[in-house]
């Protein structure tokens, strides 16, 4: 069937068998009228229709007639063909031009599940990743549109998870009535190889509470199975789920290893206090809440994924926790504690959605240390490296008085000396003395949210190399309003975002590490 094309007016063929074309002179995007009755209305907003063809272009509204957005709806029209390479192409290019479009990034989700079929493990991590580059670019009201677009996805996946539990729940009650017959007549090999079958079994003698307000049951450890080494916690107890983790429910015990359901939304305070012995723990997406000191002193934790539900995250939740090295806090978090991350003493890089303790914060609260804990003193000593009081930072200061004469109180931060590597996701702003006598830090990633950079906020971080700016040039990174006494800031080497190979210094993001470009040739 022949058309004109509405954007270019050249003539262009159209296989009636098909569903969807691009324009080869001008790229602009068509479908046919098959497509346009399934299309999602939430995603743009009109349509042009050709009485003499059938074929409608599809158009977005002016403000939307972006480069981008072109390559988004160029994308949209690959993802009704499930041609999934191409779309990922286009995708490729919209980011290329602004990656703060969160569109761009649902893109990417519709991409690897395959436009919301793929419920597999792998999918699910590539979705959340590209999930939390969406949801930290993405304003207010964009992200409740983001949350109902991936509500049927969530809600299929947790589903499917919650059959899988069931599935496993029922082969360990098979096993247990096969072994009651079979036991006597076998060996101790043949168990041993039905244990290899059947690898995980849920864990017997853990106590459970219910709740008949909200129909569901918490659950915690008896004194027996505080001393095993691995703990399955079912999906469901007798016929109703099991949504939270008690207080203090495994505390000090000899535990290594915790397979947590899906259906578990909150973990209490302590819950998991002084398990030195933990080494990896999954936190599964399902959790909104966990409570202080959740985790204090687990120190065999070499690294922990905090969901992307969780709002805020309480005191004391990983202090003690000296073996993790990354720490990753989503963009969902609007609120952290002091000391959240106290003793962290090995940690080398850490990913927040702003600086201090929440995005309003002001005071001892804005500065980067205050997620580390930290104490007061009226002295000051000056150390080789930094102004230094035994073993804190030296950040911030309160004038007891009208006048600059009057008695100081200076705040000091536990900021661990391993740290290397800070990255900012979100925020309007670097608040004043945010980053002041960080020494330690040599690479910083700044968003490009960021419009204003406040005075003294990289004050004496004399090792900052490196400078990764989420902005495509240098007519966005002078657009940032930065004060004075931040040297450090402007004499590093800065690097601009492109989620494509560029000639020059650009950088991008490999498994959520950012990384320059090799130069080619």
């Amino acid at each position: 069937t022949a058309a004109k094309c509405t954007n270019c007016g050249a003539n262009i063929e159209i296989d009636a068998a098909k569903d969807a074309g691009i324009c080869p002179h001008c790229g602009t995007a068509f479908v046919s009228e098959k497509v346009i009755k399934n299309y999602n209305a939430a995603y743009y907003d009109a349509v042009n229709y050709d009485d003499r063809t059938g074929i409608r272009n599809v158009r977005g509204a002016g403000t939307f007639e972006s480069q981008e957005h072109k390559y988004i709806k160029n994308a949209d029209v690959f993802f009704q063909m499930k041609d999934y390479e191409k779309a990922g192409e286009q995708l490729n290019l919209a980011a290329g031009v602004d990656p703060s479009d969160w569109r761009v990034w649902f893109g990417f989700m519709r991409l690897h599940t395959k436009n919301f079929t793929d419920l597999s493990s792998g999918a699910y991590k590539r979705y959340r990743e590209y999930y939390d580059k969406a949801a930290a670019v993405a304003s207010l009201e964009n992200l409740s549109e983001l949350k109902n677009l991936c509500s049927d996805y969530e809600i299929s996946k947790r589903v499917t998870d919650e059959k899988q539990a069931e599935k496993r729940e029922r082969q360990v009650k098979t096993f247990k009535k096969v072994s009651k017959r079979v036991l006597p007549f076998v060996c101790i090999g043949i168990l041993l190889v039905l244990v290899v079958v059947l690898p995980i079994t849920l864990t017997p003698g853990l106590k459970y509470q219910y709740s008949k307000s909200n129909g569901s049951y918490s659950v915690a450890s008896t004194k027996g199975v505080n001393t095993q080494r691995r703990i399955v916690i079912p999906a469901k107890h007798k016929g109703k789920p099991v949504t939270s983790i008690r207080e203090w429910a495994f505390s000090q015990s000899k535990l290594t290893g915790i397979e947590i359901p899906s259906s578990v939304t909150s973990i209490g305070r302590c819950a998991f206090y002084n398990c030195s012995g933990l080494t990896s723990i999954e936190i599964p997406s399902s959790v909104t809440s966990i409570g202080d000191y959740a985790f204090e002193n687990c120190s065999g934790l070499t690294s922990i994924v905090i969901p992307s539900l969780v709002t805020s995250i309480a005191s004391g939740t990983f202090s003690g926790c000296s073996g993790l090295k990354s720490i990753k806090i989503p963009p969902s978090v609007t609120s952290i504690e002091s000391s959240t991350f106290r003793d962290c003493s090995n940690l080398t890089d850490i990913t927040v959605p702003f600086v201090g303790a929440s995005k309003t914060a002001t005071g001892e609260k804005a500065v980067f240390g205050f997620i580390f804990g930290y104490f007061t003193d009226s002295v000051l000593l000056f150390g080789a490296d930094t102004v230094t009081q035994r073993e804190g930072t030296y950040q911030y200061y309160v004038v007891k008085g009208p006048y600059t004469a009057s008695p100081r109180t200076y705040y000091f931060y536990y900021i661990p000396r391993s740290l290397r590597t800070i990255v900012i996701t979100g925020g309007d702003s670097i608040p004043y003395n945010a980053f002041y006598n960080c020494s330690m830090l040599t690479s910083i990633v700044i968003p490009l949210s960021v419009t204003n950079i406040r005075q003294n906020a990289f004050y004496n971080c004399s090792r900052l190399t490196s400078v990764y700016y989420g902005g495509a040039d240098d007519v966005a990174w002078n657009a940032v309003s930065i004060d004075y006494t931040n040297t450090p800031l402007t004499n590093a080497t800065r690097y601009y975002y492109s989620e494509t190979y560029q000639a020059g210094d650009y950088w991008h993001y490999v498994d959520n590490v950012p990384i320059i470009y090799e130069r080619r040739g």
